[in-house]
């Protein structure tokens, strides 16, 4: 378990925060994040297994005015506006007619592309109070394109969880491509990078892999950078919501929820 607070994290002070919760398949990651300040106050990784041991946090015990929950999971895709019928939601993603009648989809229009990232919520997670701004939920991929869409050249984005790779390559107000896969191991996560390259034809000398999720970045880096050389770790900058009072070298455990 990792878990980080600042100094200026105030339990009672929670009407100015965002809470940011991830629910990965292996447990839970949350954040919390100062909407005032613009940085994030507090940071935990935990692998309890259920919903009812993740809000025994301590943290997670005053009530949020703003929640955001992202789900892990490869039900996804992206529907241009103009294709889009709001009526026939579960018919954009593979799913069985079994599925289909538990489905919980969830679209979120994203205006920069023109387009509606539309998944299957999933997840578990039910809270026991109705924030005032609402829940928003997201899936990694709209959360990675809302992220990186004004990015000026082609990168490739890729964030790896035990058991799913959620790939984007963008360029300014451009998705090439947006793709969450199963996976089992971190070698299954390179083939499908190596992939990616391949069939969109991207530049292995030139063109940037920001890498974020957790998975062990030397054997990766050892195996892929024969072939791609510039594979780099996500790094906050300008636009996230960082705190200097945490290590950059754990960001990319969290760049998708703060």
């Amino acid at each position: 378990m990792v878990e980080l607070v600042s100094k200026t994290f105030s339990i009672d002070n929670t009407e100015q925060y965002r809470l940011s919760i991830r629910e990965h398949s292996d447990g839970f990651s949350f954040a919390v994040v100062d909407i005032n300040n613009l940085k994030c106050v507090a940071l935990t990784r935990n692998c309890v297994r259920t919903p009812s041991e993740l809000f025994k946090n301590r943290l997670l015990q005053p009530k949020y005015n703003n929640v955001t929950i992202i789900t892990d999971n490869v039900s996804h895709t992206l529907v241009p506006n103009i294709l889009y019928n709001n009526n026939e939601k579960t018919h954009y993603l593979p799913l069985t007619q079994q599925q289909k009648h538990r489905a919980i989809i969830v679209d979120v229009k994203i205006d920069e592309i023109e387009a509606v990232s539309l998944f299957n919520r999933r997840g578990t997670i039910e809270l026991s109070y109705q924030p005032i701004d609402g829940i928003q939920y997201l899936h990694p991929l709209t959360v990675m394109i809302q992220q990186n869409i004004n990015v000026m050249h082609k990168t490739c984005y890729v964030d790896i969880q035990n058991n799913a790779i959620y790939i984007l390559v963008a360029e300014y107000k451009k998705v090439y491509l947006a793709n969450s896969i199963e996976i089992r191991t971190l070698n299954d996560a390179i083939y499908f990078l190596m992939l990616t390259f391949k069939t969109l034809g991207l530049d292995y000398n030139n063109t940037p892999v920001i890498l974020s999720g957790e998975f062990q970045y030397d054997t990766l880096k050892k195996i892929a950078g024969k072939y791609i050389q510039n594979l780099q770790l996500a790094t906050p900058n300008e636009h996230t919501f960082w705190n200097s009072e945490f290590n950059n070298s754990i960001y990319h455990n969290f760049s998708l929820i703060v």
